[in-house]
């Protein structure tokens, strides 16, 4: 084994992953095409490809972009937004126009040799840095086959894509009394008043009805467009009780003031109608915000703190405090569900939330719902008008208060409904956000980068989890998909984001338990707005979170690489109990700690039977081996409504091993929905060897051994022949003579073929695989495909009339040399 080659490899993984080096702008080249109609804004290289972005004029005609080498591919292009990806570093470019406008070919720079050897450089020395970090666990690795190891070392090197989150905060799922200690009797709210009758309806109508402290109130109507708005305001005031009338006051602009204007003319207002000898906050309060009951005592507690300036609630559209992800507006409610409702149930379980853990530190409050404290008032008593209309005005008042040192603080104890943008349109709030957002970043040169890691730290994960959970819970009715799976990528990995899309499409939320990480459990809430995610040791502290979710659909997708796979099946038992449960066989790790049914010499040797000959690979420890193994996941299997396999090799497999089982067992192959179109063999020149091609990741169960025995006996016996790996291979096998090409889009397929003359392909798998998407994609080409006769990869093979074209698997060199004849005269 060589450590250099293994190393490299491991490298251009992380290399893939973190390396991100644009092309420097072509001013020339790009100008000239400018005048032609086509603009090109990035060229930039990123796992292991080139980007070309940019935008083609309608009357540009046709236009085509080809990589400097791969002439014969050009990628045509249409009027509008383009986005291009070509696999590897491309130098150079040809942009080609309308051949009917007398076309004329640009030569255009891509990512020079030069820069990127500089960047390697630099990549590399941060890699080895990690690799220091890891040496012990590197020597284990390279020693032995434990996929633990295996997985801890790639998190460890930056060798996977998961982003880094936030550990679970257990304070979170303590569910306190609801009340709040307010160190106020009162509070005054200033509602700005301008055009959505509606909404204001629906926001007096309850900011009368919650409040549960004495209350006043200054609406302040901004000479609304929509006639409807003031003479209703007058008619609401007149007809309300005499008692309640006084405490309620509105005031008309003459002309309108702008949200800024009102505001202010509103908190003087407040302050010279004062009682003498009352402090009050006054709560900024938007006619698109609906509080629910009891709203101002929990909005109002964390004034006590003197230095506290503002309290913001969390809200389904509230920037830093936004639910289920940060910064990401999401409007509530579904088809069976109502925003009220749901913003309701949110908000019963914000007010259980501790306030130890509920109160946190921010950069800045959020306009829309937001406490002033008297001591911040008296201090800045007005927004600065420098902010016109509004928007961004509140971050101002905010870092104001922060130079005087005071502090700005959310409270996940209230949850408040934001119908979002009703006042200015959603075209005029984001021309109102690009205008303030100038002034801000040129008062407060740090601002930008404080929003910026706020949002990459995402202190309050564990509440926004929490919280992000009773919206899906009220949304869904309870249902809500909760997938158990791995870390490791693959083909569960694809079929997963297949099923989430389905499921956010359908219901707008999913959860995924991810295990096999740094850590026992990563919480994923999955929405149409991302992800919010926090991570936990604590299986019992994590089916605590979900408790919410009524009747969970829990979907077993894969458990390999699970510390405590008791742990894993006591979740899922629990969790089905009170909802469903299916099963997804991606692999046999139900059947065996050897998922792949492989013996610890890498062979299989049909399915391992309890009390039949033992074999390390098929007990996962001392404490559990296969019969208990056997026993812990048949009684997951006998609970589960449906055990979903996708071939009937392995629907056989499963039901030899629970055959009281049998029965929900369903076989629903994978819907291979994108292939390679059908490709003709390159022409092979003169004396040129034979180019057989390998298409996927290889591993060892994958068939590593088998190639690099494969390629050992090539160049023993001088055979003109050659292997391609289209895909990446397991670091710790060397394969002599071969060509790595690594990783590869479906769409590079027919270029890859004809680079690389590609004329038969070798499917290498030596473990009965469950379903063989590479199977599919290599038979899609029309080029002959040659395999081994077992499990998914058979069967397709069989199903396309090529059952000629399976062999055994080799154990021997003699093997090998019959697995060389016979890719020789594959046809």
């Amino acid at each position: 084994m060589a450590s250099i080659p293994v190393l490299f490899r491991a490298y251009l993984r992380y290399e893939g992953l973190n390396l991100k080096l644009s092309a420097p702008r072509d001013s020339k080249a790009l100008g000239a095409l400018r005048e032609r109609g086509v603009t090109i804004t990035s060229i930039c290289l990123q796992d292991h490809r080139t980007q070309v972005q940019g935008v083609v004029s309608p009357d540009a005609g046709a236009v085509s972009i080809t990589a400097r080498g791969a002439e014969a591919f050009p990628r045509r292009l249409g009027a509008g937004d383009f986005s291009l990806s070509f696999p590897g570093r491309v130098a150079a470019f040809v942009v080609t126009g309308d051949p009917a406008q007398n076309a004329t070919a640009f030569a255009l720079r891509g990512v020079a040799w030069g820069g990127f050897a500089v960047a390697r450089l630099r990549m590399m020395g941060q890699f080895a840095g990690r690799m220091i970090g890891v040496l012990p666990q590197v020597w284990h690795f390279l020693r032995g086959e434990d996929p633990l190891i295996r997985e801890r070392l790639k998190f460890a090197m930056g060798l996977v894509r998961f982003a880094n989150a936030n550990a679970l905060d257990p304070r979170v799922l303590m569910r306190g009394d609801s009340t709040a200690d307010c160190p106020f009797d009162r509070v005054a709210v200033v509602v700005p008043v301008y055009n959505s009758l509606s909404d204001v309806q629906d926001c007096l109508q309850r900011l009368l009805a919650h409040t549960d402290l004495a209350l006043r109130v200054c609406l302040v109507e901004d000479a609304s467009s929509d006639p409807q708005v003031r003479p209703w305001l007058r008619d609401w005031h007149a007809a309300l009780p005499c008692e309640q009338r006084r405490t309620v006051d509105v005031l008309e602009n003459p002309h309108n003031l702008g949200f800024i204007g009102s505001v202010n003319r509103g908190i003087a207002h407040l302050r010279d109608t004062a009682r003498a000898g009352v402090s009050e906050p006054v709560v900024l309060l938007n006619t698109d915000a609906m509080v629910p009951q009891n709203w101002a005592t929990r909005l109002l507690a964390p004034l006590a703190d003197e230095n506290v300036a503002s309290v913001t609630p969390f809200s389904n559209d509230a920037e830093l405090m936004s639910v289920p992800l940060i910064c990401a507006r999401r409007a509530l409610g579904s088809a069976q569900v109502s925003a009220d409702a749901v913003a309701q149930a949110v908000d019963l379980r914000a007010a259980q939330i501790p306030r130890a853990v509920a109160v946190l530190e921010v950069i800045t409050g959020v306009g829309f719902c937001m406490a002033l404290s008297p001591r911040a008032l008296a201090l800045e008593p007005a927004f600065d008008p420098a902010f016109g209309r509004g928007y961004g005005e509140e971050v101002d008042w905010c870092q104001k208060l922060r130079a005087r040192g005071l502090r700005h603080v959310s409270t996940a104890q209230l949850f408040v409904e934001h119908r979002g943008g009703a006042s200015f349109g959603s075209a005029d709030k984001a021309a109102l956000l690009a205008q303030n957002g100038a002034i801000i970043a040129k008062r407060y040169v740090g601002y930008d980068a404080e929003v910026a890691r706020a949002i990459a730290d995402d202190a309050q994960a564990s509440q926004r989890m929490v919280l992000g959970l009773a919206m899906a819970a009220a949304e869904c009715a309870g249902r809500v998909a909760v997938f158990v799976a791995h870390s490791l990528g693959g083909g569960a990995e694809h079929d997963l984001q297949k099923r989430l899309a389905r499921c956010i499409a359908r219901s707008g939320h999913a959860v995924v338990l991810r295990i096999g990480g740094p850590t026992a459990w990563r919480v994923e809430l999955c929405s149409a707005q991302g992800q919010v995610v926090v991570l936990s040791q604590d299986t019992a502290a994590v089916i605590d979170l979900l408790s919410d979710i009524t009747a969970p659909q829990v979907v077993y997708n894969c458990a390999v690489g699970a510390t405590a796979p008791q742990d894993v099946v006591a979740l899922m038992r629990s969790l089905g109990a009170r909802g469903d449960l299916c099963i997804l066989m991606h692999d046999f790790y139900p059947l065996s700690p050897s998922f792949n049914l492989l013996d610890s010499d890498g062979i299989y040797r049909g399915v391992p039977l309890v009390g039949g000959a033992s074999d390390a690979a098929h007990d996962f420890d001392a404490g559990l081996g296969l019969s208990d193994w056997r026993a812990l996941w048949g009684g997951l299997l006998a609970q589960a409504r449906e055990i979903e396999v996708f071939s009937q090799s392995s629907a056989a497999i499963v039901a030899e091993v629970y055959p009281d089982s049998a029965a929900q067992i369903v076989v629903r192959p994978h819907n291979c929905d994108q292939l390679p179109k059908r490709l003709s063999a390159p022409r092979r020149a003169t004396g040129a060897p034979l180019v057989v091609g390998v298409l996927g990741n290889i591993g060892p169960q994958k068939g590593a051994q088998v190639l690099r025995a494969l390629c050992q006996q090539i160049a023993l016996a001088q055979v003109p022949m050659k292997l391609v790996i289209i895909g990446d291979v397991d670091p710790r096998y060397d394969l002599p003579g071969a060509k790595v090409h690594g990783a590869y889009r479906l769409g590079d397929i027919e270029q890859l073929v004809n680079q690389y003359g590609i004329s038969r392909w070798l499917m290498p798998s030596i473990w009965p695989e469950t379903f063989c998407f590479t199977v599919h994609e290599m038979l899609a080409t029309g080029l002959p495909v040659l395999g081994f006769d077992l499990g998914a990869q058979a069967e397709a093979l069989r199903a396309f009339g090529l059952a000629d074209n399976l062999m055994p698997v080799p154990r021997s060199d003699t093997d090998v040399q019959r697995l060389i004849a016979r890719l020789e005269v594959l046809s």
